[in-house]
C-alpha cells in the first residue's frame, strides 16, 4: 500500500492506483477509510466501470440493496468500456 500512496502524492490522478489502494484497506480491515475513500473516487470517475462495478459490490456487501440496486445499472450502462462489468 506504501507504493499505491507514494505514486498517488506524484500523481494523483490514477483511478486504477487509487482503487487498488482502496482494496488494499478494505483487504486490511479499514473499512471506514476504504468506504469513504471509494465513495469520493466513484464521484470524481462516473465513467469508470471498475469503480462503479467495485462501488456497487460494496454496497451490496453493506446490505444497502436499494442503492446497490440503483448502482447496477449504472455499471450496465459502462459495460462496452470494461470488460469486468
Amino acid at each position: 500500500m506504501a507504493s499505491t500512496k507514494k505514486s498517488l502524492s506524484l500523481e494523483p490522478n490514477q483511478a486504477t492506483t487509487a482503487l487498488l489502494q482502496i482494496k488494499a484497506l478494505f483487504a486490511s480491515q479499514q473499512y471506514r477509510t476504504g468506504r469513504g475513500q471509494l465513495q469520493s473516487l466513484v464521484e470524481k470517475y462516473p465513467q469508470d466501470a471498475a469503480i462503479q462495478y467495485y462501488w456497487a459490490e460494496i454496497l451490496m456487501l453493506y446490505h444497502q440493496f436499494e442503492l446497490g440496486a440503483e448502482q447496477w445499472p449504472k455499471v450496465l450502462a459502462l459495460k462496452s468500456e470494461s470488460s469486468k462489468a
